[in-house]
Formats: C-alpha cells, sequence, structure tokens
C-alpha cells in the first residue's frame, strides 16, 4: 500500500497536524486508489465514483475546465507508518504525528495524470444531476467542495441537459446526455 498527500504547494518539508473546525488536528494522506479523486486544483467541485468494470469516473463543471488544464499540483508521498485508516470508504488515512513526506512529484498536466490512473474525466454544465443520481445509487462515491459547484438550477432536476460546446481535449470527454451516460455507469 502507498499513501500519498496532495498539494497545492511545493516544498513541504514536513506536514503538522492541522485542525478544521476545532476538530482532532491530524495529518490526512489518501491510498493510491483514491488518488485520481485528489489530481484537481483544491477547491475544484467534483463527483466521481467506480464504474462497473472498476474504472474511476470523475464528472466536473465547464466553467472549471480551464483552471484545470492551467493548474499545477504536487503529489508527497506519505510513509505508511504513523497512519491509520480513517475512512475506507473515501480511502483516507491520518496521522496524530508530524510527518516527513518520503518524496514528491510535481503534477503539471492534471488530465494526464487522470489518464495515467485510467481515470474516466466528463466536463458537465452541472454538477447536481449527476451528484443526485450518484448519491442514490451508488455505494462508493466521492461528491468533493461541493460548496464551490454551480448553484443548483430548477433545470437540474431533470437528467436532462445541453450539450457541451466545450471543444475535445485529450481526456476530457463531455457528457452530451447525462441522463444516459449516468443509467449507463449507474446500473
Amino acid at each position: 500500500m502507498r499513501l500519498f498527500h496532495v498539494s497545492d504547494f511545493s516544498g513541504i518539508t514536513r506536514f503538522i497536524p492541522q485542525s478544521s473546525q476545532g476538530e482532532i488536528p491530524f495529518v490526512w494522506a489518501i491510498d493510491e486508489d483514491h488518488l485520481p479523486n485528489y489530481l484537481f486544483p483544491r477547491q475544484c467541485p467534483r463527483v466521481s465514483y467506480l464504474s462497473s468494470n472498476g474504472h474511476r469516473i470523475i464528472y466536473v463543471e465547464e466553467s472549471w475546465i480551464d483552471r484545470i488544464r492551467e493548474s499545477f499540483i504536487w503529489i508527497y508521498q506519505m510513509p505508511v507508518e504513523g497512519f491509520r485508516l480513517f475512512d475506507p470508504t473515501a480511502g483516507y488515512f491520518v496521522s496524530s504525528n508530524t510527518i516527513k513526506p518520503m518524496s514528491c512529484r510535481p503534477i503539471n498536466d492534471l488530465v494526464a495524470a487522470l489518464l495515467e490512473y485510467k481515470a474516466e474525466l466528463f466536463v458537465v454544465p452541472s454538477l447536481w444531476p449527476i451528484f443526485d443520481q450518484v448519491t442514490s445509487t451508488q455505494s462508493e462515491f466521492s461528491c468533493i467542495r461541493m460548496r464551490n459547484a454551480q448553484p443548483r438550477r430548477i433545470a437540474d432536476n431533470s437528467l436532462q441537459t445541453r450539450a457541451n460546446k466545450m471543444p475535445q481535449a485529450t481526456g476530457i470527454r463531455p457528457c452530451l446526455d447525462i441522463e444516459r451516460s449516468a443509467k449507463n455507469e449507474l446500473h
């Protein structure tokens, strides 16, 4: 097993336990199976789940695609020692200790990194129809930074949506028919 921490910052030589909103301070890490969920700018909203063939399917909003293409992130490999499993479904591990990373590598092409991990990226106008479908039908899913998603619209209550007008790019597939795509993958 390998553990990682993904950051928007380079040059971190040690991770000190941090607390959020009065919670117990931890250093967080993610297992390799769930790493594709974090190969995005930190604030990017996304919905992810495993397809029936075991591939990670990830949806992002079209308003984020330029930021995804232009972002740099750093993947720190963390030692397994000192971490304990916090959430097996999400692949989260935590440590109460200060952790020195084993290595760090920059990722300057997030889409290529997703392809390397065999993740499939879909671009949609709104995440809310996918969110609704995934949260009601999947046992393993991840909905990250949804507070940063486009506001829910009345039209989002229907899985029918307009075609994505974004030009084709390697590794990025516009989702032309959200209902068909979601039902094929989720059932």
